[in-house]
């Protein structure tokens, strides 16, 4: 049994059958609340002007709808995986600043969704609805530009939904199954959702490099999962790990085919790699860590209210404490990283035409 596990075991006792009923409708509908709420406040700002950010990923993703692929004539430090969704999204919702803006509604939905699966898996349906909440709530704040389709956006997508199928992928493998065949059945589905798991990951790495951190967590608590389980078996540890690296690997290694095959994989790898990490080691890194406390001293202090509220319903709600630590951590860890750009990439202002 893994630590999440445990941990979502601990709180109110259930209640009864009759009850679980009325008390799981209420939750998915004040979820679906909290979407179309967000959706609500979205649309109303789908006119805003694109940000400098924003401009330049359309500029791109215009050009690939055009046939010319990224670093061929727009040149950045950014991963090409934002050109390629902004691409799909100018297809989508047109070629216009309130397409890209309805594009993320949609993917900000998708977001506040999977915020909600993942923590309602580890900690139960009231702690996921609060934290889908609170995220949608702070993914609208002026303090982390949460109006723009900025990167973050199109990182913390792929980045929640690998992570929600990794833990899937775990805690499956502690199931105890009897039945040879379905035990097989279990073992297939498992190893399906650590692959696919792995791949959303890597995608999260190809929306902008610091998507890479998620990709860590989940293949350490991987590990940690695997060389704990008991008994310990060589070969369900390898072969995990190994369905793991490929999958992370593989949206990358296609992506460098395709920018190979297109010609521009030697300037991809210029700006994507050599400068950037030139460009990042200008700064010293205390100057950074230094950035990085402003930035989310800055965060909490624009929503101070906000983390006083959480407080007060949480206490109210019951009298553990790992529903507050699952309500307030999970959306912290996901903002913070989200939003806490110390060393912001320098880009290119392009209009989008």
């Amino acid at each position: 049994m893994s630590f999440f596990e445990k941990s979502s075991k601990v709180g109110l006792a259930p209640p009864s059958i009759g009850r679980q009923t009325p008390r799981r409708y209420g939750l998915w509908a004040a979820l679906l609340a909290v979407i179309l709420l967000t959706a609500v406040i979205r649309f109303r700002l789908l006119e805003v002007p694109l940000e400098r950010d924003e401009g330049e990923y359309a500029y791109a993703g215009q050009l690939i709808l055009q046939g010319i692929p990224p670093y061929a004539q727009v040149y950045n430090m950014k991963m090409p995986g934002i050109y390629a969704a902004y691409a799909l999204i100018l297809a989508v919702f047109g070629q216009t600043h309130s397409g890209i803006h309805m594009g993320l509604l949609v993917i900000n939905a998708a977001t506040v969704l999977l915020m909600f699966l993942l923590v309602k898996r580890l900690f139960g349906p009231l702690a996921g609805v609060t934290a889908a909440a609170t995220f949608a709530l702070l993914s609208l704040g002026q303090s982390v530009q949460g109006i723009f389709a900025n990167a973050e956006h199109f990182v913390i997508l792929p980045a929640l939904g690998g992570i929600l199928l990794v833990l899937r992928a775990v805690d499956d493998s502690t199931s105890l199954i009897i039945d040879p065949e379905r035990s097989r059945r279990v073992d297939f589905q498992r190893r399906l959702s650590l692959l696919a798991g792995a791949v959303l990951l890597g995608l999260a790495f190809l929306m902008k490099q610091h998507g890479a951190a998620f990709t860590v967590f989940a293949g350490l608590y991987l590990f940690l999962c695997e060389l704990r389980r008991r008994p310990f078996n060589w070969k369900p540890f390898v072969t995990s790990g190994v369905l793991f690296l490929v999958g992370a690997l593989l949206p990358f290694a296609v992506t460098c085919l395709v920018l190979w095959w297109a010609g521009v994989f030697e300037k991809f790898w210029f700006w994507t790699f050599d400068y950037a990490r030139e460009y990042v080691s200008a700064k010293p890194f205390l100057a950074g860590l230094k950035t990085l406390r402003i930035h989310t001293s800055r965060i909490f202090s624009s929503s101070i209210s906000l983390w006083i509220l959480l407080y007060a319903f949480s206490n109210a709600a019951t009298s553990t404490k790992s529903l507050l630590s699952s309500v307030i951590k999970i959306p912290i860890l996901g903002k913070d990283y989200n939003m806490a750009k110390g060393l912001k990439l320098l880009g290119k202002v392009y209009k989008l035409h």
